[in-house]
């Protein structure tokens, strides 16, 4: 943005405003934050419970959190194992790929624990989750499947960090060495320690307001936001013969590589503005939902391929869901359902598509650049079918 007035005023709380325009002249009011030494909270009087008394519940009940992407799920069973597998299913026969990313050293657990009680708050080693320096608890799991690149087996660092309404998610789980893991827990049961309260990131929010009928947010923001979207998915090895390609605004594609080099490729549904309203007329309860509760829309991509079973052309509908907590914020996920012979549902998974949601009109579409038409995101994915449990959330419109 460009600053439109170099005037700074004085609100009624003391605040500075800053009024700033778009290279399109959107005109914004800016808030600039009041900058306040805050009181650090004592820790001296805590008497409470250890971090590890705190997390004992979770570890007696022997409860699991999972993670789905589109290949594998990641099975954390809290103070015992983290497990990477993936299933197919062949009829009524289940194939079992899996790897133990690590146990739980029950010896080591103690004196780890132990230090950690010992530490001064300051010392505490924080990760940075939504702008916000959170202290973490780190559990050392060792022992797990032996690694084909190294020998060594494999190891996972698992993160607890205090978050109110957290119900022992997993907030995010990534590779950080060769065989080596870090996962991030999100627990309500560490935020009665003191020590374990989020810090102060020491960066502060700009809030803006738009002016004169400017959009909530400026046309190159949201384009520039649209356009992470067309980075392609990072490819999936495994054993699906299908490949699906999303263009936002396009098509939906099936497709598949020979050895020669060949394609084959089936359409599963073209995107059509007249077409996807008249959808929704007949699917009411397919419109978005109010802003506050909206955290995915729909769009109805018809006129695909001829499906010789139907005699009918192939359709689908594509889910565009808020992805919040994800550690890369353009990372998309794709997962390809046919509940009915032909019909298809295209579930599309990313950080990006919650910042587009507020700005959809009634009709669940936004208008990146009007009159511009080079505007879509292309992402594609290896046909790898979900869980049941996914297919039912995506199937049902679950939130």
């Amino acid at each position: 943005m460009q600053q439109h007035s170099h005037r700074l005023k004085k609100d009624t709380l003391d605040a500075e405003t800053l009024v700033v325009s778009s290279e399109n002249n959107e005109k914004y009011k800016c808030l600039l934050p009041h900058f306040q030494e805050k009181e650090k909270d004592t820790i001296d009087t805590y008497s409470g419970p250890s971090p590890l008394q705190l997390l004992q519940p979770l570890f007696t009940q022997l409860s699991c959190s999972y993670r789905l992407e589109s290949y594998w799920t990641y099975e954390v069973c809290h103070g015992r194992y983290v497990r990477q597998y993936h299933e197919e299913r062949e009829g009524k026969k289940v194939k079992l790929q899996e790897y133990y990313l690590g146990r739980l050293d029950n010896t080591q657990f103690g004196k780890e624990l132990e230090y950690l009680d010992n530490r001064a708050a300051e010392d505490m080693p924080v990760k940075k989750i939504d702008g916000l320096n959170m202290p973490y608890l780190q559990l050392n799991m060792s022992d797990g499947t032996e690694c084909d690149l190294n020998g060594k087996k494999r190891m996972t660092k698992a993160l607890y960090v205090c978050y109110l309404h957290g119900k022992h998610e997993v907030y995010s789980i990534k590779e950080t060495s060769t065989c080596e893991y870090e996962v991030v827990v999100l627990s309500p049961l560490l935020c009665q320690h003191p020590k374990y309260k989020p810090q102060e990131s020491g960066e502060n929010v700009i809030n803006c307001h738009p002016l004169e009928r400017a959009a909530k947010k400026p046309r190159s923001l949201l384009a520039m936001e649209a356009e992470s979207l067309k980075l392609k998915h990072q490819k999936i090895t495994g054993s699906g013969w299908w490949k699906y390609e999303f263009c936002y605004g396009l098509s939906v594609n099936q497709y598949h590589l020979e050895k020669d080099g060949s394609k084959t490729t089936i359409n599963l549904g073209r995107f059509d503005r007249n077409d996807h309203i008249e959808w929704l007329v007949k699917n009411p309860h397919k419109r978005p939902k109010p802003s506050a509760l909206r955290k995915q829309i729909s769009h109805f991509y018809a006129g695909g391929g001829l499906c010789e079973e139907t005699g009918h052309p192939r359709q689908t509908e594509v889910k565009l869901k808020c992805l919040d907590n994800s550690s890369s914020p353009g990372s998309v996920s794709l997962y390809l359902l046919e509940p009915k012979t032909c019909e298809y549902i295209l579930g599309v998974e990313s950080p990006v598509i919650c910042n587009l949601l507020p700005h959809v009109d009634e009709n669940g579409l936004v208008e990146l650049n009007p009159g511009s038409e080079d505007e879509y995101m292309t992402v594609s994915l290896e046909d790898e079918p979900a869980g049941d449990d996914l297919d039912n959330t995506i199937a049902n419109g679950d939130d």
